[in-house]
């Protein structure tokens, strides 16, 4: 099963759906296991890239409102590592 390091709090459907496929990893001295991460507003840096050698996609919300930069200036760490990014839209995001 897929191993997903989740950074922050998502609504508890999101959760219970992510659940039903991967295991959610909440905890940074479990996040070297993750295959996965979803990231909100958090920046990600070269030594949470170098904590996560197995990491094989990272899912950021575009655009996430008052997030303090881009997703893409937040996941600068990530860049010549030879993981993907993806941007996922979240309708109606902007509204919560």
């Amino acid at each position: 099963m897929m191993k997903v390091f989740l950074c922050e709090t998502i609504h508890p459907e999101a959760y219970r759906l992510l659940s039903e496929h991967a295991e959610i990893i909440s905890t940074r001295d479990r996040m070297g296991e993750a295959d996965a991460l979803i990231s909100r507003v958090i920046t990600v840096g070269a030594a949470e890239m170098d904590a996560m050698p197995e990491l094989k996609v990272i899912a950021v919300p575009v655009p996430y409102p008052g997030a303090g930069g881009s997703p893409r200036q937040r996941m600068r760490g990530f860049r010549g590592r030879g993981v993907p990014e993806r941007g996922c839209g979240v309708p109606g995001a902007a509204a919560e």
